[in-house]
């Protein structure tokens, strides 16, 4: 047999076992593309703060400090992030913010409220 013909059925052959190995490690490995959520953050600090200003009173207090509402604005952010990122780990998604997405993404902001405002219950902090 010629020097090229052996090269030829070597090439061939290791492309035949090559193909169906690569297929297999490729499915294998292949993760589903997350889909991409939106979550309108103005409204839920515009929500947090307008629930903060109503349980004020009920509270016995017409005021906070501006350290103590800087302390709960925080407080709040870090909850928010905290339970985005969570969800985004749960529900193998993107989540962008919602002026940033035009039409088409299913909008969480509801639930990561409802989240947020349950943990927040745990830590003492009004709703």
């Amino acid at each position: 047999m010629s020097p090229f013909k052996t090269s030829a059925i070597t090439v061939l052959t290791a492309i035949m076992l090559s193909t169906p190995l690569s297929l297999t490690v490729h499915s294998l490995l292949d993760t589903p593309k997350p889909n991409i959520v939106s979550f309108d953050l103005k409204s839920a600090i515009k929500q947090y703060s307008g629930s903060l200003a109503y349980y004020l009173p009920q509270l016995g207090s017409h005021e906070l400090s501006n350290s103590l509402l800087d302390e709960k604005a925080k407080l709040y952010a870090q909850v928010l992030e905290d339970e985005l990122a969570r969800y985004a780990q749960e529900q193998h998604v993107i989540i962008m913010v919602q002026s940033a997405v035009i039409k088409g993404a299913y909008d969480i902001t509801p639930d990561i409220e409802q989240r947020a405002m349950a943990r927040m219950k745990t830590q003492g902090v009004p709703q």
